[in-house]
């Protein structure tokens, strides 16, 4: 469910997003005038409290976004967290699934054995990001919107495998971990590089690109909480 839930979220978000690079209309948050905005004499005394319950909720929303946006900013936060959200709680099932394989609570394994079947997990993804950086990242730019989809699709495989690894058996264990961290490490090359693009396009026109990459950031820690 989670699976499909993540990979739904992108079709629907990375496809809707406006790219190529145009910005249409446009939200600015301004200070506390617009939030307070309330024709405080059609309301009763509790629509009245209920009003400024929404509204310090709202203050406290506008800390986790940037101060200005193009139109195109929001849908793409809300489908985007969305899909943190569930590749997080994946990931939490993906780790329990490593540990026990790897012997955690088990006192016929060494930490030795361990570390090295985690050395070689890591070495194998660093390699293919090598690889992958090296072929591909001229390429990304030219289309971003499919290489954001390729990337969480991939990211998915890659999870995946790792929750199922324990069917595998110990023989196979090594093979499937080491796959899945190559298609992680895939995965973190296109985001990590679509990304830069689309969080310029979302602060070329008002010069913030800085603040909005940073807000983002926090919206992520917010949702891994």
């Amino acid at each position: 469910l989670l699976l499909l839930l993540g990979m739904g979220s992108y079709v629907t978000n990375v496809y809707g997003l406006s790219l190529p690079f145009r910005v249409g209309s446009t939200r600015v948050l301004p200070g506390s005038e617009w939030i307070e905005e309330v024709d405080r004499s059609s309301l009763a005394s509790n629509d009245i409290q209920d009003a400024m319950s929404k509204t310090r909720s709202l203050r406290s929303l506008n800390k986790l976004l940037p101060s200005a946006y193009p139109s195109d900013y929001i849908p793409y936060q809300v489908w985007n967290n969305i899909q943190d959200a569930c590749s997080f709680i994946r990931n939490i099932f993906s780790l329990t699934s490593l540990f026990k394989l790897l012997g955690v609570g088990d006192p016929a394994e060494t930490a030795l054995n361990a570390s090295i079947v985690w050395i070689l997990r890591d070495g194998a993804g660093m390699l293919a990001g090598l690889l992958f950086a090296a072929s591909s990242s001229s390429k990304i730019n030219q289309n971003v919107k499919s290489w954001r989809f390729f990337a969480d699709l991939i990211n998915n495989i890659g999870i995946t495998l790792e929750v199922i690894a324990p069917l595998f058996g110990k023989r196979l264990f090594l093979l499937v971990i080491s796959i899945s961290s190559i298609f992680k490490a895939l995965c973190g090359h296109a985001a990590g590089s679509s990304n830069a693009a689309i969080i310029s396009h979302f602060g070329e026109q008002f010069g913030n690109t800085a603040e909005i990459s940073g807000k983002n950031n926090a919206q992520h820690t917010c949702i891994s909480l």
